[in-house]
């Protein structure tokens, strides 16, 4: 009996070091991003590309501060970002660049100046946002990548069969989390008014 005893004892002991050791490896995954929900920030990391979406300022039901952003690795822990506005990808005003960063034990988003429209921006005089992850990451993710409409109108779909059934009509400016992309469709999740929706869109209406 002592001798079974023993080995339950370093077995569960063995189960204990490997389920900290996972706790401590996710968080190093985190360290390096990953695709998820930090706070009001969203990204989606596919290799050495961000794709994210900053919405901030929720009142009546709106946000008063929205910021797309993509960018590329520019060393291990740093991404050169441009931002635009959702709503037209075109609009000069809005364009800016900015730095997405990795710390230990943050993410950091910085802007060159200060982003036109963003009140908790220019009320606090601040062009950064730090998000500590023991605090505000919020859940992983798996974004391939984040993409916006860009036409007036148009539709997710729930397959990419003929007349497949309509499950949200979309407008530009709406935020498409992407899972995956084939034969000129894209998986994607769709959030609106606090309940999220998956299905297809075609990829010829996102930025892509």
């Amino acid at each position: 009996m002592t001798f079974i005893k023993s080995i339950i004892i370093k077995y569960l002991c063995t189960m204990r070091y490997m389920f900290m050791l996972l706790l401590i490896n996710g968080f190093t995954l985190i360290g390096q991003t990953t695709s998820g929900v930090y706070g009001d920030l969203s990204i989606a990391v596919n290799d050495s590309n961000i794709y994210g979406i900053y919405a901030s300022g929720v009142g009546g039901g709106e946000r008063t501060c929205e910021i797309y952003f993509q960018g590329v690795l520019r060393d291990g822990k740093t991404y050169k970002i441009k931002c635009y506005s959702p709503y037209d990808l075109k609009d000069k005003d809005f364009q800016y660049e900015g730095i997405f960063s990795v710390e230990k034990d943050a993410v950091k988003l910085k802007f060159d100046s200060k982003p036109l429209g963003c009140q908790d921006f220019i009320t606090y005089d601040k062009i950064e946002k730090r998000y500590v992850l023991n605090e505000f990451f919020d859940k992983k993710e798996i974004w391939k990548a984040i993409y916006v409409i860009v036409p007036m109108n148009s539709t997710l779909q729930e397959s990419t069969l003929p007349k497949s059934k309509i499950l949200k009509k979309l407008k530009r400016g709406d935020i498409v989390y992407c899972t995956g992309i084939k034969n000129g469709w894209i998986a994607c999740v769709i959030k609106k008014n606090g309940k999220q929706y998956k299905g297809y869109i075609k990829k010829q209406d996102v930025n892509l």
